[in-house]
């Protein structure tokens, strides 16, 4: 929404923002203007009747004479149109100096920047006036407007199209009789002995599943073919692309024949040293896995495996826990340790996700402490009786350190995913090898139907914007309704990713009492996980602190295991926070009392692992880890991308998504230009402001074992009346000046277009799993040894691995008066 509009009712209320009758004014003058509008205009108005500190010199700003003028102890330089504009604009405002007479100082008539935008617009003017361009031809200008192409590769998770036969690239000519009896020619590209490549003309519409009847013409100098020279009956599987007059067709035997079974294998077996044997499904198989592995360990959101048939309600069974999801869990750990998680999936809740699988389902949590207990409330919209409960909830629970968002998506599954298929080169050809999981493990999991993905998209910025609800404290009995019930034991079972440990040591989950001392003053709290190298804690309220602060630390209740080591004004450097400051990630300081500690805690850790009760893990369960990795990678909703460097530079090209719908995945792909072989645009997360900033230079400073960079990008998309992406902004949420252009950008966004925000998380990564692509590597080696290296150093470039959620949603919730237009 454009203020300009506007301008004559601002102009008319500037002077009267601090009068009593304020309010009854603007509902005066605003009586035709949408609720919306008129709270836009009543915050502009605020805005600009802020006391401003700025010093105005306009010296080689302004055509004109600039000369010392004070105001209210403030020296500024101003030329005689200026003085004329301050003292005009600053009666209005009652003799303050506020960012309304900054502006109207600043955009005098005779101010450089506003004659160079007013000679623009003249400029623009004049050339539009002079046109004679036709309708016809101005459609065509804008239909060739198009978002800027930035081409990516996109990896399929969970796809191992794996072939137990070889394809070989043979090129020879054929001749193709269509199921309506046309006869054309054509070429094959590969063969194989139960399907085949073949290009053709692409004049002639051959659909899919058409029964078509091929001659290989090429044949018939060489070999005898007797019945086969009549021809074999394919099924056409699908066209891959058209190409300088040519479509690529995808050929399927129709029918089994011995005789021509055995003769392919033979002509392969004899001439695959000689042509070359198609590899791509090999390299595919490689690329998913090696990606896979990559990005599960560093996965930000939380896999909870549910059973339940179409007509029963949902169970959540099971959990797969990472380094980066394991503060959701954390989360839902009461004071005695045990798992509240099941609380805040209710079977409602995950009926009404599975009911509409495209609509993501907005959670909102907090705790509360009392008599030494924790006591945990969450509602969705939906849930709250009255708006005074809702108010009263996102008041009172925003304003509480513990408040926390969550985003839950679903996806439905096969037990059979949990299975994994490798390549391997035998004797008589490839060879492929089925793993599936432990009979104990299957069992567990044959009743698993679907995975509901939890994202914690807590952020700053909309801790702010829920805070700032106003609410009566005199109602907070209210909420009562939406507390949990206080649970026993936990039927989610926990299982930890069981891939190469990403840190340098093991840490153990442990409880126990810490003071954190900040300059000169002291927080207290517990910790959540502990090592001898670095700790996570959570204080009971938040802390001002930047990553890479110095903190010092004391632990009371260890103290009392030791006499001989002070465990007080501990040094520990913050590596990351959360968003309400009050979780900590420290790592321990090279200093000498610190090494002490150090020591200490180890042989505490070794000596007391089965005493310390706290001291608990996941579950772990031959091959269950490896099975629930197979199913997630099939059940992914974000989108995973990636990092390369690429010699000195640093580079994202590349992102993952598996067979699910992902609203992430789905605009890239909406905004790709179709000219291009690339499948994606990635022009929103590489052309953001100041994306290298805000992404590509604190990675490099990351070590592995950090906890992710998070960040939240506002996207906005313009289209034409077909539909086609014409233009798009990106800017990272907290680079707007205030909140009100914040909310400006959401609102023209969806005024002039479409509006989209994304959670973008980025990890450091360790060195890559060869070892799960071993198989199909040494099978490739066999056939092009290059092939085989060029692959293995793409996954050794990988630097950072990062995830991308659609929350979209949950912003825009933010702002009930644009979410309800």
């Amino acid at each position: 929404m454009e203020l300009t509009a506007y301008s004559a009712i601002i102009d008319q209320l500037k002077p009267l923002v601090a009068e009593p009758d304020f309010e009854d004014m603007l509902a005066r003058l605003t009586r035709s203007e949408s609720p919306s509008a008129r709270f836009l205009i009543k915050m502009e108005l605020k805005r600009l009747a802020s006391p401003c500190v700025r010093v105005i010199d306009l010296r080689g700003r302004v055509n004109g004479n600039c000369h010392p003028f004070e105001h209210d102890g403030r020296l500024h330089y101003l030329d005689d149109m200026a003085v004329q504009s301050f003292k005009r604009s600053v009666k209005d405002y009652r003799g303050v100096y506020t960012m309304g007479v900054y502006e109207d100082v600043m955009n005098t008539e005779n101010n450089f920047r506003v004659l160079h935008r007013k000679q623009q617009e003249q400029q623009l003017s004049e050339l539009q006036s002079s046109s004679k361009k036709s309708a016809e031809d101005e459609a065509l200008l804008l239909a060739n407007r198009k978002v800027p192409h930035y081409p990516g590769k996109l990896v399929q998770f969970g796809r191992y199209v794996l072939r137990s036969e070889e394809r070989m690239h043979y090129a020879i000519s054929i001749e193709v009789t269509l199921a309506d009896g046309v006869v054309i020619e054509g070429n094959t590209t590969d063969l194989s002995v139960s399907g085949a490549r073949i290009k053709v003309d692409d004049s002639f519409e051959i659909p899919k599943g058409d029964h078509i009847l091929v001659k290989l013409m090429g044949l018939e100098d060489d070999y005898v073919l007797g019945e086969m020279g009549k021809g074999i009956e394919y099924v056409v599987m699908g066209s891959d692309e058209h190409l300088n007059g040519q479509q690529r067709l995808r050929l399927m035997r129709a029918n089994n024949e011995p005789v021509f079974d055995e003769f392919l294998e033979r002509l392969i077996r004899g001439n695959k040293r000689r042509y070359k044997v198609n590899l791509d499904h090999a390299v595919d198989a490689v690329l998913c896995k090696g990606y896979e592995q990559y990005f599960f360990p560093r996965m930000c959101a939380l896999p909870v495996f549910c059973s339940g048939k179409r007509d029963e309600a949902l169970t959540p069974e099971l959990a797969l826990v990472t380094e980066n999801n394991r503060h959701i869990i954390h989360y839902w750990r009461d004071e005695e340790y045990r798992l509240q998680l099941d609380g805040v999936l209710q079977p409602a809740r995950l009926n009404r996700l599975r009911e509409a699988p495209q609509d993501p389902l907005l959670i909102y949590c907090f705790t509360h402490s009392a008599r030494g207990k924790l006591f945990y409330y969450s509602a969705i919209e939906s849930e709250f009786e009255s708006e005074q409960q809702k108010q009263v909830f996102m008041g009172f629970g925003a304003n509480k350190p513990s408040w926390q968002v969550l985003q839950l998506t679903i996806a439905g599954i096969h037990p059979a995913h949990a299975n994994l298929t490798t390549l391997k080169d035998g004797r008589e050809g490839p060879e492929l090898d089925q793993q599936s999981p432990p009979p104990r493990v299957e069992g567990r999991l044959k009743d698993v139907r679907q995975v509901v993905l939890i994202s914690d998209v807590t952020s700053e910025i909309g801790v702010q914007r829920y805070a700032s609800n106003e609410w009566d404290k005199s109602q907070v009995n209210i909420l009562k309704a939406l507390g949990h019930k206080r649970g026993g034991k936990s039927a989610i079972e926990l299982h930890a990713l069981s891939f190469s440990n990403l840190r340098r040591e093991t840490r153990f989950a442990y409880k126990t009492q810490v003071i954190c001392k900040l300059g000169e003053k002291a927080f207290e709290g517990f910790t959540r996980d502990i090592s001898s190298a670095g700790l996570q804690v959570e204080l009971d309220e938040p802390i001002p602190c930047e990553v890479g602060d110095a903190i010092h630390l004391a632990l009371p209740q260890l103290q009392k295991l030791t006499k001989k080591i002070r465990l007080e004004e501990l040094a520990y450097e913050i590596v990351g926070h959360n968003a309400t400051d009050t979780v900590l990630h420290l790592k321990l300081k090279t200093e000498l009392g610190s090494q002490e500690a150090k020591r200490f805690l180890s042989q505490v850790i070794e000596s007391n692992r089965k005493k310390l009760p706290a001291l608990r893990s996941p579950q772990v369960v031959d091959g269950m880890s490896n099975a629930l990795r197979n199913i997630s990678a099939h059940a992914v909703t974000t989108t995973p991308f990636y990092v390369h460097k690429r010699g000195a530079r640093y580079a994202i090209d590349t992102v993952a998504a598996s067979e699910h719908f992902s609203p992430v995945c789905e605009l890239l792909q909406r905004i790709a230009d179709k000219e291009h072989k690339s499948g994606i645009n990635l022009y929103p997360l590489v052309k953001a402001e100041h994306f290298h900033e805000h992404l590509l230079v604190p990675l490099k400073k990351l070590e592995r074992e950090d906890p992710p960079i998070t960040l939240e990008l506002y996207i906005r998309l313009q289209t034409d009346s077909d539909g086609i992406p014409t233009f798009a902004q990106c800017r990272y949420a907290d680079e707007f000046e205030n909140e009100i252009k914040r909310r400006m950008f959401i609102l023209d966004s969806l005024n002039q277009g479409e509006f989209f925000a994304w959670q973008v998380h980025l990890s450091r990564t360790g060195r890559p799993d060869i070892e799960f692509v071993n198989d199909e590597l040494s099978y490739i080696s066999q056939y092009a040894i290059h092939k085989a290296k060029k692959l293995e150093m793409e996954l050794w470039d990988v630097v950072g691995v990062g995830e991308l959620v659609d929350v979209t949603k949950e912003v825009l919730c933010r702002y009930p008066t644009i979410n309800k237009k």
